[in-house]
């Protein structure tokens, strides 16, 4: 049988705490990695938020631009609705000019 010896037990004691050391280290490493993890994950959310306020701000304008395109059509139709108007006061205005100067020259015309 063999007798522990108090240098057996610091030899022991200090295999175990080279071993903790090892495996601290480790573990340091470890925290360093997912902390590195952890801030590229912060400036995708970032990423995302930007993009999610140009969205909205896109959003914004395209209701905008909706708005104004809405105000276009309804003065494009005020304009077209003036325009076929004078169209066909001039073409009445001309229709009734030629019956005119018609009648004129073959109703009352005094050479015959």
């Amino acid at each position: 049988m063999s007798t522990v010896t108090e240098n057996d037990l610091k030899e022991l004691k200090d295999l175990i705490n080279k071993r903790f050391d090892y495996i601290d280290k480790r573990f340091d490493s470890i925290d360093n990695k997912f902390d590195r993890i952890d801030n590229k994950f912060e400036r995708v959310d970032n990423k995302i938020d930007n993009v999610t306020e140009a969205i909205n701000g896109l959003k914004v304008n395209v209701t905008k631009i909706e708005e104004n395109m809405s105000g276009l059509d309804t003065r494009l139709k005020n304009i077209e609705f003036t325009n076929r108007g004078i169209f066909i006061s001039i073409a009445t205005g001309f229709v009734l000019a030629v019956l005119g100067a018609l009648t004129k020259f073959l109703f009352f015309n005094p050479s015959i």
